[in-house]
């Protein structure tokens, strides 16, 4: 297996894992497949409707999520998120209000910054360490 293949096995398992949290944090799935996102779903209402509220650092109502196992996240990155969330509510009317890009880096606060500049968020390290938390303990 050469080194590309490994990556791509590991990027695979890292998507499906980061799908499984967001399913876990009690997104209501809406698209699955044919779209440029690798998951668009609902926000948690909260209780008494669901167990959990939706997560601070993410867009209320209908959200697109990117996943990312690859170094290193640019201010390119969120453009392009940005540039998807509004292809995607031009293409599907689904009401969408924003982005998250979620990754497997701990990323400087000037990105989240950034992001949030753009309508869009992103989830490092320790973000999903939070979120991992959460749903445990609920």
């Amino acid at each position: 297996m050469g080194a590309g293949e490994k990556g791509t096995w590991k990027g695979e398992i890292y998507r499906d894992s980061a799908a499984q949290l967001v399913r876990l944090l009690q997104y209501e799935e809406i698209v699955a497949g044919d779209s440029d996102f690798d998951f668009i779903g609902r926000s948690p209402a909260g209780p008494p409707t669901t167990d959990l509220w939706k997560p601070h650092l993410s867009p209320t109502g209908v959200a697109g999520f990117e996943f990312t196992s690859q170094g290193g996240i640019s201010e390119a990155d969120i453009d392009d998120l940005e540039k998807k969330v509004h292809r995607e509510e031009t293409q599907h009317k689904f009401g969408m209000t924003g982005g998250v890009l979620i990754c497997d880096l701990r990323l400087p606060e000037k990105t989240y910054t950034y992001a949030h500049s753009k309508g869009c968020y992103v989830w490092d390290l320790r973000d999903i360490g939070l979120q991992v938390l959460k749903v445990y303990l609920c």
